[in-house]
């Protein structure tokens, strides 16, 4: 459901969604954020009992009392104890030096913890979402509207379902609470950035997407294929490697979580399945099997298509495709990279080429230029402007490191509760 600790997070957390027997956690999310923060809305984080949390929200010790705070709630009875508390983090120059966090961000981070309750069927088909959907989050009770409540579209703007709570139902508010809503959501499968909407009917909610991991296939398992491979799973990538040799697909060099698949080059077809999203990397050191796997990917939307090797190679696959009668150029012009990865130096090694690889791969899902961000103009930022704190809101005073990077003082104490 993230980035990076993605995978890790959505096993653990479909875990303890499958059975009541399985360890208890706490799920984080970044609702609103006012500023300069270190993550945005939607960003998440697990804390699971007994075990290290999983992602990160912050870059410094926020996490400490998001954690203390989760911990606090799995130790409260499943059936009677908190489950959602709100957490409010001001960052701000004006106040962050009083209250003890020191951070220099000059932002403000709200964050919503929710007690995983197993069999939560909306929750479910969010952690193992197999193509874009966007979610709203409420954050704050009003109206017919619970904290704790969800409302998720497909990527194709419809409905998939709500889980709305307990709360009062209030007909009409919770109808408008929802066209707001379902517009928000549709704007967010469009691109829009994820963003804290107060609703009609007095509640809070917050509105991001949630996209699966991105699809790797690297055809061709040789000697380079495990450091692109691992760099991936490191981002949380899908990873697949491909290879006409069986004896190549070698679990013991690749990450836990690679799926190998063998095929024939000659017939290559629908059974290698692929999507718009999908990326394809084609590194056989093969000439004529790579010529065969150009063929087959030329067909097909991809997000990305590199082929391993310099210019002169990639002419060479060329003409010895025009020979047999497939003119692939003009098909695969703006769509091929050959050479393949970003310009970024080194000596060509295998690390090189799965950082180039992965970066470009990056820049492309992501629509990004590439370029040094101090010579990116900055966005006009349409973060909510920094105000108080939510009116459910515990409002938490972070640690603040001693002088000689001791352990953090103060941790998890409480400057008032707003309610």
């Amino acid at each position: 459901m993230v980035a990076n600790d993605g995978r890790r997070l959505a096993e653990t957390l479909s875990a303890s969604l499958a059975a009541a027997g399985a360890a208890p956690c706490v799920l984080a999310t970044v609702v609103r954020t006012a500023g300069s923060t270190y993550r945005k809305a939607g960003a998440q984080m697990l804390v699971p009992a007994g075990a290290p949390a999983i992602g990160i929200l912050s870059g410094g010790c926020l996490e400490d009392d998001i954690v203390k705070t989760a911990r606090a709630m799995l130790a409260e009875p499943a059936g009677g104890g908190r489950r959602t508390e709100l957490m409010f983090f001001d960052l701000m120059p004006e106040s962050e030096f009083l209250v003890g966090y020191g951070k220099g961000c000059s932002g403000q981070l709200t964050v919503l913890l929710e007690r995983v309750r197993p069999g939560d069927e909306l929750l479910t088909r969010l952690v193992h979402a197999v193509e874009l959907m966007g979610v709203a989050l409420v954050y704050e009770d009003g109206g017919g509207l619970t904290t704790g409540d969800r409302l998720v579209v497909e990527g194709d703007g419809g409905l998939l379902a709500a889980d709305w709570g307990s709360g009062a139902p209030d007909a009409a508010a919770r109808a408008a609470d929802t066209e707001a809503l379902a517009a928000a959501l549709n704007d967010c499968l469009r691109g829009a950035k994820p963003s804290s909407l107060d609703l009609p009917g007095g509640a809070k909610a917050v509105v991001y997407s949630v996209k699966p991991p991105q699809d790797l296939l690297v055809f061709g398992a040789g000697p380079d294929a495990p450091a692109l491979c691992r760099m991936a799973d490191q981002l949380g990538w899908a990873v697949r490697v491909l290879d006409h040799r069986p004896g190549r697909l070698n679990a013991e060099h690749f990450p836990a979580g690679t799926r190998f698949e063998h095929y024939n080059p000659e017939t290559l077809g629908d059974e290698v399945a692929t999507s718009p999203a999908s990326a394809v990397v084609v590194m056989t050191h093969n000439l004529l099997v790579d010529a065969e796997i150009l063929k087959w990917a030329a067909d097909r939307p991809l997000l990305y298509l590199g082929l391993l090797g310099p210019t002169h190679r990639r002419e060479r696959i060329y003409r010895w495709l025009l020979s047999q009668g497939h003119d692939l150029e003009p098909r695969l012009a703006g769509r091929l990279f050959a050479p393949i990865g970003l310009d970024l130096g080194g000596d060509g090694g295998e690390w090189d080429i799965a950082l180039a690889v992965a970066a470009q791969i990056q820049q492309l899902k992501h629509g990004a230029s590439g370029a040094h961000k101090m010579t990116v103009p900055g966005e006009p930022r349409a973060a909510p402007a920094p105000g108080p704190a939510p009116r459910q809101a515990a409002v938490v005073t972070a640690c603040a490191l001693d002088q000689d990077g001791g352990e953090p003082a103060a941790a998890g104490q409480r400057r008032g509760v707003a309610r």
